[in-house]
C-alpha cells in the first residue's frame, strides 16, 4: 500500500479514491492531522493511479468524477459479496493447523508445541526445581545442589518471588556467559492451565504466522519477543518466571495490526478474541491492585504470580512490528 496525494479536504479526496475504485485501483481515503491522503493497495498499479491523479488535479470538474461516489459503492459491494463467497469456502480450511500436513506447514509451531510439552511433563510443570531440564533453562543461574533461592517455595504453581528482597544473582547466566536462558525461559510452564493457555495461543496466532510468513520470519520474531519480554519481566521481578505468554500477546498485537492495517497476508482475528486477550491483559493487572483483590482474588489465583512485565512488554513488541510496515510505506509514500 503506498500513499498516492494529499488533499486539504475530505471531498477531493474521496472522490479521487472513488475515481480509481471505478478503474479497478483498489483504493481509499483518510484523514491524517490537518489531511487527507490517499492511499493505492496495489503497488503494481501506483503508475497507472498516478496519470489518473495528474487528470484529475488538472480536470477536477470533468464530468467523469461526478458519478464516481456512486458507481464505486457499487464496485465495492459487488467486490464483497464475491469475496464473502469465496470465504465460505476457504477460511476453514486456512484455519485448520492439524490433519497430516501441519508439520509442513508450521513445523517450528509443532516442534515448540511438543518441547513445552516435554519440558512441562519433565519439570513437572516446573514444581520441580530440582530437574535438570529446569535449572538448564531458567534465567539466571540454579542455585547450589540442594538449595533453593530465597522466597521460592516449588510447592506453588508458580514461583512466589518478594518485589522488595530481589534475588541478587538474577543476570548470573547472562554473565557466565550462558546466553540460551535469555530465551529459554518460554519453554517453562508452571501449571496444566498456563499451559494448555499458551499452547493455544500459538497453535492459532503462531500457526498462522509461520503459514502465511514462513519458518524463518517466525523464528526470529520468536527469538526477539522472547528476549524483549523475558528480558523486561527480570529486570521487574527477578529471574524466577516462565511461559510464552510474552511471545504469545507479541504474536496477538502483530496479528491485531495486520487485520487493522491492510492485511494482505490475509490473517484471521475476531472482535471478540481482541476483546478477551485485552481483558484478561487488564484483569490480572488489577488483581494485584489491593481495591480490586477482594473482587478477582477467586478468579484469579493469588498465589500464582502473573508475569505482567512480559505480557506487556511482548505485547508492544508486537504491535510495533506489526505497525512498522505502515510507517515505512507512508515514509515511502
Amino acid at each position: 500500500m503506498r500513499q498516492l496525494a494529499t488533499f486539504p479536504d475530505a471531498a477531493s479526496a474521496e472522490t479521487l479514491a472513488a475515481f480509481l475504485i471505478t478503474q479497478r485501483i483498489d483504493s481509499h481515503a483518510e484523514q491524517e492531522r490537518d489531511a487527507w491522503c490517499v492511499w493505492v493497495r496495489d503497488e503494481d498499479k501506483l503508475p497507472a493511479a498516478r496519470e489518473i491523479l495528474a487528470h484529475y488535479q488538472a480536470h477536477s470538474t470533468d464530468p467523469r468524477y461526478k458519478d464516481s461516489h456512486r458507481a464505486a459503492a457499487v464496485l465495492r459491494r459487488e467486490d464483497e459479496q464475491r469475496r464473502s463467497t469465496r470465504m465460505r469456502h476457504v477460511v476453514d480450511v486456512s484455519r485448520n493447523w492439524g490433519g497430516a500436513t501441519a508439520g509442513k506447514r508450521c513445523p517450528l509451531v509443532i516442534a515448540m508445541i511438543a518441547a513445552s510439552l516435554l519440558i512441562a511433563l519433565a519439570t513437572e510443570f516446573g514444581k520441580n526445581a530440582q530437574s535438570p531440564v529446569y535449572q538448564m533453562l531458567t534465567f539466571s543461574l540454579p542455585p547450589a545442589a540442594g538449595r533453593l533461592q530465597p522466597d521460592f517455595d516449588p510447592t506453588r504453581e508458580l514461583p512466589v518471588i518478594s518485589l522488595d528482597r530481589r534475588p541478587s544473582d538474577t543476570w548470573s547466566g547472562v554473565r557466565a556467559g550462558q546466553l540460551w536462558r535469555l530465551i529459554t525461559p518460554a519453554l517453562l510452564h508452571f501449571g496444566w492451565l498456563h499451559l494448555v493457555c499458551n499452547l493455544w495461543w500459538l497453535f492459532d496466532l503462531g500457526g498462522q504466522f509461520e503459514h502465511r510468513r514462513g519458518t524463518f520470519r517466525f523464528l526470529a520474531f520468536v527469538l526477539a519477543t522472547a528476549l524483549i519480554s523475558n528480558v523486561a519481566q527480570a529486570a521487574i521481578s527477578g529471574p524466577y518466571f516462565g511461559g510464552l505468554s510474552g511471545v504469545g500477546y507479541a504474536l496477538f498485537g502483530y496479528v491485531w495490526m495486520r487485520v487493522k492495517y491492510g492485511n494482505a497476508d490475509k490473517f484471521q482475528l475476531s472482535p471478540s478474541t481482541i476483546f478477551m486477550m485485552l481483558l484478561w491483559f487488564v484483569l490480572c493487572i488489577l488483581r494485584d491492585v489491593p481495591a480490586f483483590e477482594p473482587l478477582l482474588r477467586g478468579d484469579i489465583d493469588k498465589d500464582v504470580n502473573v508475569a505482567h512485565a512480559a505480557h506487556a512488554a511482548g505485547l508492544f513488541a508486537g504491535l510495533a512490528i506489526g505497525y512498522a510496515p505502515v510507517v515505512r510505506m507512508k515514509d515511502e509514500g
